[in-house]
């Protein structure tokens, strides 16, 4: 028998944690295999076995979860949150179902960890949405209040826009299961996004004009409404199933120019956000030249090296009006860059290329 530090007797009992959840809180906390292993005081091989699902002693498990700040049950097979899998409901009074989980959970840029599902309502047959599950187990009530105004910045920014057929409907937004998540829910574009499309490689020129487009008219919306998306990027662009328009999404981190209270927070390192923004400064400029940064992955296939796009965007047959303006949307100065996405506009539009 063991003896844990309260002085209660343990058996030497084999149990299996999930799978699921380990991932999760290690990636809460940013550990690796190896750095959870030695925080445990266990070996490399037996963290690899509780990851892969295999079985380890009880008393080993007991040390991976108090290394990763957490208590056991947390970790066990039968730990998964409500309303995580198909078949599960979420939403207000339970109106949604869970159709399919679209992906692997998600760390955004504030910390916070989401995944998200395809949602069918229980009472509109045909009706479907799209929720992001936001999973705030792991953090305390005040830490929870502190976040409340990250979690409501995407249906605000939504709200303030009402509609556009390029920028994303919120439907609801509500925490549920003690507060233990929050549900934002999206009415359904269908599709896939930007980056999924993308990893089949660069886009038709038709098709790219048609898209960039679409972006930029998005953008345009909501820099009337003075809001700043500073996380543009492909993974935030959907595709509808006819792939005939471009949705933009995930706005938790938006900035609003009127005043309301900042929701920034240390920025990582990100391929397309603007540089003078881990500078604390803010404008429309900042959109535009994130704009540029996927018009040249989406020309490309890949993002190019910051500073190498206009070189690389010369070889893509791009009109010469269309590559200048890109140019100067990735100047790393933002005064260099266009004034506004309505200037970009103009000269897309008067491109032979592009549609009418």
């Amino acid at each position: 028998m063991l003896r844990l530090d309260d002085g209660r007797r343990m058996s030497r009992g084999t149990v299996r944690l999930s799978v699921v959840q380990l991932d999760r809180a290690m990636a809460r906390r940013g550990l690796s295999q190896e750095a959870l292993a030695i925080k445990a005081d266990v070996s490399r091989n037996t963290v690899q076995k509780a990851c892969s699902g295999r079985a380890v002693y009880r008393d080993t498990a007991i040390r991976i979860a108090r290394a990763l700040n957490t208590a056991i049950e947390h970790l066990m097979e039968n730990s998964e949150q409500p309303a995580s899998g198909p078949g599960e409901t979420c939403g207000i009074g339970g109106e949604w179902r869970i159709a399919e989980t679209l992906g692997p959970w998600i760390t955004a840029s504030n910390a916070l960890q989401y995944r998200v599902c395809r949602l069918e309502h229980k009472y509109v047959s045909g009706r479907q949405a799209r929720g992001k599950r936001f999973d705030l187990e792991h953090l305390s009530v005040a830490g929870r209040e502190s976040i409340r105004e990250q979690l409501l910045r995407h249906p605000t920014v939504c709200e303030r826009i009402r509609r556009s057929p390029h920028v994303a409907e919120n439907l609801s937004v509500h925490p549920e299961h003690g507060e233990n998540e929050w549900w934002v829910i999206d009415r359904w574009t269908g599709g896939t996004s930007l980056s999924a499309r993308l990893a089949n490689g660069p886009l038709e020129l038709a098709d790219l004009m048609e898209l960039m487009i679409q972006i930029a008219r998005g953008l345009e919306v909501l820099h009337e409404a003075e809001i700043v998306v500073r996380e543009l990027a492909p993974e935030r662009v959907l595709i509808t199933e006819e792939g005939r328009q471009a949705v933009l999404t995930d706005f938790e981190l938006a900035k609003l120019l009127d005043g309301s209270p900042t929701v920034s927070a240390d920025w990582p390192a990100d391929e397309y956000r603007a540089p003078e923004i881990e500078g604390g400064v803010t404008t429309v400029q900042a959109d535009i030249y994130s704009w540029g940064r996927v018009l040249a992955h989406a020309a490309c296939g890949r993002p190019p090296a910051r500073g190498d796009e206009a070189r690389v965007l010369a070889a893509t047959g791009l009109p010469k009006k269309v590559w200048a303006t890109a140019r100067d949307c990735l100047s790393l100065r933002p005064s260099g860059r266009p004034k506004t996405i309505g200037d970009v506009l103009h000269v897309l539009a008067s491109c032979n290329h592009a549609p009418t």
